[in-house]
């Protein structure tokens, strides 16, 4: 008997302790018994009607080390993992998600049972680069009808008594007789399964370092697919795996101009997306460090951020970086003469509604130096979606810190825009409560698209006068990754070619500065507010406030 415990993730209500505790311990252990059984009862039906339930309470419940707080930790992508695999509305559906983080345990082989226990009569076949890989999925799926004692006493046992092998196997509970092709059956590129029909084909992990060497090797898989699919029919495909070629299957599926594209529902996503560690339990920051140390920067891009850099054409290429990496510290302004540069902070914003978890532009900063050989020294660098008060409030921080780390004038530079004049007037709202002015100019894109002014930095990059932050590595990816008219994960990219423009610019001077009162009382800012700015603009300066700058307050 296996511990019931593992089949119950809370305690079963309808008994407190001290009532259980008041009874005999035979009646005790009746009371317990029942309340499990009623347990397993609701269990059943949810994890029939759930497959993330199903995935959590019954198979990762059901391991030694019983995972299912781990499963917990990840559950926002991992739901949305299961409920993409649930909710079918085309025949096709492709899966790229970054290594290690359980996508052919759940796509291939958690699916594959969850989908047998719906319906017995299902014909499921899966093929992978080689054989003996998709074997070993096969092989687990059988484990789990013979030894996983949750869902055996939830559901039964679904084992035959012959043909029950790791290769193929059907299942004691299929009720269609006239089938004659086994309940799983596995085949590879390098095995081409003849005549096999099936109701779900799932390819997982078609590609790997092994057979993405040449054209031939890759376009194999692909010939692969275009042949399984007459015999396939009007059925499913579930394709599971990560980038390894600009021309793997996969890439082939996603390009919109592709026959393949609009027949398949797509989910792509890296291990950062949209600001944030998708899979927290397993890429720590110890393990993303370790995956970039042992990989080249290309394959890591490729198969953790879920981008495909063409090495080849990259515009921005690795090499170009390999040596201009340092460290800000102490020792790093003591070699630097920086009395006669500036700190130097570009802004691409772009606000954010309310709900952050809509798709939005992110506000990019940068912070840097240009140092007296036209050398653009990237300190630090934030991609955020935030509302004006939070990216103003990020602003004025990095202001006074880098002010303080380096003891020399800070300019502050934003790009052209609508947004860019709310910002200017938040600004000096924080300087005057603050009583420290921030000086700002307008950064302009001279109606230049973005590639076109992002490709300026190209010739800074090959000559290896672009120096960014070992600490800091969002920029550098999106350098690496950057393809022109294509890439769309490019701010932080924008706000480093401002820095060739405000590194060349006049700093404003403190009394070209002038607070639009009639636009600041528009948005509706607060009395107090508004009284500061109409005698900003009178003149006026109360003697019991003392608002006045100085040079000091700038430089």
């Amino acid at each position: 008997m296996y511990d019931k415990s593992l089949a119950i993730r809370k305690k079963p209500k309808g008994f407190s302790a001290t009532e259980l505790r008041a009874l005999d311990k035979d009646t005790q252990y009746e009371i317990i018994e029942l309340l499990r059984k009623q347990d397993l009862v609701r269990l059943k039906k949810e994890a029939y009607d759930d497959f993330y339930i199903f995935c959590r309470d019954v198979m990762q419940a059901a391991l030694p080390e019983n995972r299912i707080e781990k499963f917990e930790k990840d559950s926002t992508i991992l739901r949305e993992y299961c409920d993409f695999l649930q909710f079918w509305k085309t025949n096709r559906k492709l899966v790229e998600l970054p290594r290690d983080i359980m996508k052919s345990t759940i796509g291939s082989i958690y699916y594959s049972v969850w989908r047998i226990l719906r319906d017995p009569n299902i014909i499921i076949h899966i093929d992978s680069e080689l054989k003996r890989k998709a074997r070993e999925l096969t092989g687990a799926i059988r484990e789990i009808f013979d030894k996983n004692e949750i869902f055996r006493e939830l559901y039964g046992d679904f084992t035959a008594s012959s043909g029950w092998t790791e290769e193929k196997f059907t299942v004691s509970k299929r009720t269609n007789v006239g089938l004659r092709e086994s309940t799983m059956s596995c085949g590879g590129v390098d095995a081409v399964e003849v005549g096999t029909h099936t109701h779900l084909w799932i390819m997982d992990d078609m590609y790997s370092q092994g057979n993405t060497k040449t054209k031939e090797q890759i376009g194999a898989v692909i010939d692969f697919y275009r042949k399984g699919q007459p015999i396939i029919g009007i059925n499913q495909v579930l394709y599971i795996g990560t980038i390894w070629s600009p021309s793997d299957l996969g890439e082939v599926i996603k390009d919109e101009k592709s026959q393949l594209h609009h027949s398949f529902e797509i989910m792509c996503q890296g291990w950062f997306e949209n600001n944030q560690n998708i899979c927290p339990s397993k890429y720590t920051e110890e393990y993303i460090e370790l995956m970039r140390s042992s990989m080249t920067p290309v394959d890591f891009s490729r198969q953790y951020d879920l981008k495909c850099i063409v090495e080849d054409t990259a515009w921005f290429k690795p090499e170009y970086f390999k040596n201009t990496g340092f460290i800000f510290d102490e020792h790093w302004k003591e070699e630097k003469d920086l009395r006669n540069s500036l700190i130097y902070i570009t802004i691409d914003p772009a606000f954010s509604a309310e709900d952050k978890t809509k798709k939005r532009d992110s506000s990019a900063i940068l912070v840097s130096i240009v140092d007296e050989n036209n050398d653009i020294w990237i300190m630090d660098e934030y991609q955020e979606k935030l509302k004006p008060d939070e990216l103003v409030s990020l602003i004025y921080s990095l202001f006074i810190k880098w002010k303080k780390e380096t003891d020399i004038g800070v300019l502050v530079g934003i790009e052209q825009a609508v947004a860019q004049r709310t910002l200017h007037s938040y600004l000096e709202y924080y300087g005057r409560q603050n009583k420290q002015y921030i000086p700002t100019i307008e950064l302009k894109h001279n109606n230049n698209a973005k590639p076109q002014r992002i490709m300026a930095l190209e010739p800074y990059a090959r000559n290896e006068k672009i120096h960014i932050e070992k600490r800091k590595r969002k920029l550098y990816e999106q350098l690496i990754a950057f393809v022109p008219y294509v890439s769309d994960d490019d701010d932080l990219a924008d706000a480093a070619q401002y820095i060739l423009q405000i590194s060349v610019a006049k700093v404003p001077e403190l009394q070209e500065i002038k607070l639009d009162f009639a636009e600041l009382k528009k948005k509706k800012l607060d009395d107090k507010f508004s009284e500061i700015c109409s005698r900003i603009n009178t003149g006026r300066n109360d003697e019991e406030d003392d608002d006045s700058f100085s040079v000091n307050d700038i430089y």
